[in-house]
């Protein structure tokens, strides 16, 4: 008796393994799938518009000067990774942080065009750093040109 029931809990134990090795191998078939992503330098992929309607597609270099923002924007080639040199993460730079600031814009307001159009969905904005599993701001080069003696150049 006791020889029959130490095969019968073998033999559940090794269906539960299997079913579990089954189950592992059917969620393992994503993994290394890729998807496309829509936005994949962030800020620059999504705001490309040169007019305020719609304002979720409004160039960033107009939304910053209708700001009174400085020309930090047009020495900056990558956006946003070259805003930190002034808004610093830590907000010991020469301004305070990007991050609450951009989030605040994003998240606030009933009327928002991310809550509205993009349901506030994270990545937007950002990806995840498999080095280390840290979130990060996608970033991208600049999509306006620059103004050099009166002269645009690039764009």
């Amino acid at each position: 008796m006791i020889a029959r029931n130490s095969r019968n809990r073998e033999r559940t134990n090794l269906m539960k393994n299997a079913a579990l090795i089954f189950a592992l191998t059917l969620l393992g078939t994503g993994i290394g799938v890729t998807y496309a992503d829509d936005y994949p330098e962030g800020c620059v992929s999504c705001h490309v518009g040169d007019t305020a309607k719609p304002a979720a597609a409004y160039r960033l270099d107009l939304q910053l000067a209708k700001l009174g923002h400085g020309k930090g924007g047009e020495r900056t080639e990558e956006i946003p990774t070259g805003c930190y040199r002034c808004h610093a993460s830590s907000g010991e730079g020469a301004a305070g942080a990007l991050g609450p600031y951009i989030h605040v814009v994003h998240f606030q307001g009933e009327k928002n065009p991310f809550l509205k159009k993009y349901g506030g969905d994270c990545s937007s904005c950002h990806r995840m750093d498999p080095s280390n599993w840290q979130a990060v701001a996608k970033s991208g080069k600049r999509n306006w040109g620059l103004s050099v003696g009166g002269v645009k150049t690039g764009d």
